[in-house]
């Protein structure tokens, strides 16, 4: 894979700010003491899958922001993960 340390700490970055995200959500927080709340101690454990496929020169985008569409879904999600649309 082209640059490949680039690569990898990209992934290192992404999964960070993942677990960050985690951490920081309050709709996560407010279910975790619920959990304690009826006696529970929960032990969270995520896993996070990432697949990259390498663009071949005629697929790679005009310019570096690429368009993305989101359902109501999504941005919903996001919103409860507090990253920014």
């Amino acid at each position: 894979m082209k640059g490949d340390t680039r690569v990898t700490a990209a992934l290192e970055r992404l999964s960070r700010e993942v677990n960050l995200a985690i951490e920081q959500s309050d709709a996560v927080r407010d279910v975790i003491e619920s959990l304690r709340a009826l006696g529970f101690e929960p032990d969270l454990a995520v896993h996070l899958a990432i697949s990259l496929e390498e663009m071949k020169d005629d697929d790679a985008p005009e310019s570096e922001q690429p368009e993305l569409e989101f359902t109501d879904d999504d941005i919903r999600a996001l919103k409860r993960m507090k990253i920014a649309v």
